[in-house]
């Protein structure tokens, strides 16, 4: 019977490391993924400042015409 109880909990041991590396790595993958988007997310802002920067350049330019 301690031979059998044995057996089942090394299987179930196994399962549960199996699991747990899958587990691991899932988060990685995820770890990853959040890092690329942050990435992303800071070049977009960069793009959207200088968007913006020439935008406000382009309307001060317009409304210093406008008054003169």
């Amino acid at each position: 019977m301690s031979l059998t109880i044995e057996t089942e909990l090394k299987d179930i041991f196994i399962k549960l490391d199996q699991r747990l590396e899958r587990m691991e790595q899932g988060q990685n993958e995820l770890k990853l993924s959040v890092s690329e988007l942050k990435g992303e997310v800071k070049n977009l802002s960069t793009e959207l400042k200088g968007e913006i920067n020439t935008l406000d350049g382009k309307l001060s330019g317009q409304i210093t015409n406008l008054k003169t």
